[in-house]
């Protein structure tokens, strides 16, 4: 898989700038249910190799990769983890979107996260 790259921005309402709030890189995708993701939230959290895990959404909310809405029961990538919980553990990629950004894969994005 290429290394594909999204940059959220929020807009920063004292300057009126667009900030970046997230880095979001897809390294690679090991399995048909799993994904590398590399993500960085600057003064928040980075996790340079974190295991994301196919599953289906438990809730409504938005793909950080796409910005779409992901409905209940939609089919999406989450972090996993082990002793602690990581920072970003509840956002999430819609499926749809990972395979988008691999027909796609020189196209980057730009997403506010939510």
């Amino acid at each position: 898989m290429h290394r594909q790259r999204v940059r959220s921005f929020r807009l920063d309402s004292t300057t009126g700038r667009r900030r970046p709030t997230a880095i979001i890189k897809i390294i690679e995708r090991p399995t048909n249910s799993t994904l590398v993701v590399h993500w960085t939230e600057p003064g928040k959290c980075l996790y340079g190799y974190q295991i994301w895990r196919r599953t289906r959404a438990e809730w409504n909310g938005y793909c950080a990769l796409s910005g779409k809405l992901v409905r209940k029961h939609d089919v999406i990538f989450r972090p996993s983890w082990m002793k602690s919980e990581p920072q970003n553990s509840g956002e999430v990629i819609l499926e749809a979107a990972v395979y988008r950004m691999s027909d796609n894969s020189s196209e980057a994005r730009e997403v506010p996260l939510r």
